[in-house]
């Protein structure tokens, strides 16, 4: 019984990660119209939505760690 109540802050930070990754990869497009970004940034538009999109999974990713972390105190 032991082993399983260990999972549980394991499970809800994965949750957590899972959940906000699914917001960026659903919000991202909605928030950065095609059009605009292009005007604004060019050729150099997809190299920037490149590093906002790997920064704002990672901040999930880390977000999701926290939330393990502090379940399992």
């Amino acid at each position: 019984m032991g082993r399983f109540k260990d999972l549980l802050p394991l499970t809800a930070g994965a949750a957590a990660a899972a959940s906000l990754f699914e917001g960026v990869r659903l919000g991202l497009p909605r928030l950065l119209p095609r059009s605009q970004y292009e005007l604004l940034y060019g050729p150099l538009a997809g190299f920037v939505l490149a590093l906002l999109g790997l920064y704002l999974v990672l901040f999930a990713l880390l977000l999701g760690a926290v939330v393990a972390q502090e379940l399992s105190e």
